[in-house]
């Protein structure tokens, strides 16, 4: 009995829905956070009306058995005040390999889409502050030629002297490096503001391959600084998707940085999108040392991470919100040779 109280006290305190059903899928417990996002006032109530969820829940249960935890979006009218709620529900499967019941953690999708949006922006601002900094670094080049230039201009100008031909070929070719300059300038501010993560929660139809593209451009002066080189592969068919854009790029960009943080020493990052069916699939891989065995399982834990000042929210964000998306994320990696990050997203049909 005390072990049940502290059970039920742990869920209210991660204010998180919990369900344990039985090996027949019958539910054997429900607290309070689940039976409220659930539309019942008492594990006795949502009992009675759990074989109406069962046939909903029936799918992820059965991959359930075969994957040990899958994640799966669930919208239920609550009668009492027409309302429609969208739920997030991720099912465990208990005892490791033999399936003898489940536990199933549920959200409400509004506010996990808050704690996420908080959490990429908290990443974001991370991201961020080493990607200003190449881009100052990229701009001092520019600017030490222009002042070298101004120099040697000024010295060409002699107050109330005429300028031989020579002269005049030796202002023009400055003017003309300025020129350049400027126009190398423009176009660093511009990538600067234009590739920036807005984060916009509007959903939309998209290219994938676009997305990518936007994201090697980001990516690219960390690359450089570190002797990475940057292989993509996009294809030459559009691969359109309908969902929250910035999101998604976000949740790119959190791998491909961990790829690229695991090659200090130089290396190669890849990146390839293909489509297959009704599903694009997306890959980033790195030869850097791989991920130990024993710390696999726990990559996607929020505020886990094995890097001196990291955060440790950053694969949690991004498979939160592959998931969002109705898509899988999947790591495969071995040590000595490299880790690559595979993410399946469903493609966007023609009416969509």
């Amino acid at each position: 009995m005390r072990g049940e109280r502290g059970f039920a006290t742990l869920s209210r305190v991660l204010d998180v829905g919990v369900l344990v059903l039985a090996v027949d899928r019958t539910l054997d417990y429900a607290n309070g956070g689940a039976c409220t996002l659930l539309g019942y006032a008492s594990s006795e109530d949502l009992a009675q009306h759990w074989a109406e969820f069962q046939k909903l829940l029936d799918p992820a249960l059965d991959r359930a058995c075969d994957e040990a935890n899958v994640a799966v979006p669930l919208e239920i009218d609550l009668a009492a005040t027409q309302i429609t709620r969208r739920l997030r529900l991720e099912i465990y499967r208990l005892d490791g390999d033999q399936c003898d019941g489940f536990l199933a953690l549920v959200r409400d999708q509004h506010m996990q889409e808050a704690l996420e949006h908080e959490l990429a922006l908290a990443i974001q601002m991370r991201g961020l502050t080493q990607f200003y900094m190449q881009v100052v670094h990229d701009l001092k080049a520019p600017l030490n030629a222009m002042v070298i230039n101004l120099e040697l201009l000024r010295d060409t100008l002699r107050a109330g002297e005429a300028a031989s031909d020579a002269v005049y070929e030796r202002q023009k070719r400055y003017v003309d490096v300025l020129g350049e300059e400027v126009h190398r300038l423009n176009r660093s501010l511009t990538s600067l503001l234009t590739q920036t993560p807005r984060l916009d929660d509007a959903q939309q139809r998209f290219d994938v391959r676009e997305l990518v593209q936007e994201l090697v451009l980001l990516l690219e002066p960390q690359a450089r600084s570190q002797h990475v080189t940057v292989e993509v592969d996009l294809g030459s068919q559009p691969l359109p998707l309908l969902g929250r854009r910035d999101r998604l790029k976000q949740a790119l960009l959190n791998v491909a940085v961990n790829a690229l943080e695991a090659m200090t020493a130089g290396g190669v990052l890849g990146i390839r999108v293909t489509a297959e069916n009704d599903q694009t699939h997306i890959t980033i891989g790195d030869n850097g040392p791989g991920i130990p065995p024993e710390i696999l399982d726990r990559i996607y834990q929020m505020h886990f991470t094995t890097k001196s000042g990291g955060t440790g929210i950053g694969l949690f964000v991004a498979r939160s919100v592959v998931r969002a998306h109705n898509g899988e994320i999947r790591v495969a990696t071995t040590p000595g040779k490299g880790t690559t990050v595979h993410i399946h997203l469903p493609l966007a049909s023609g009416s969509d």
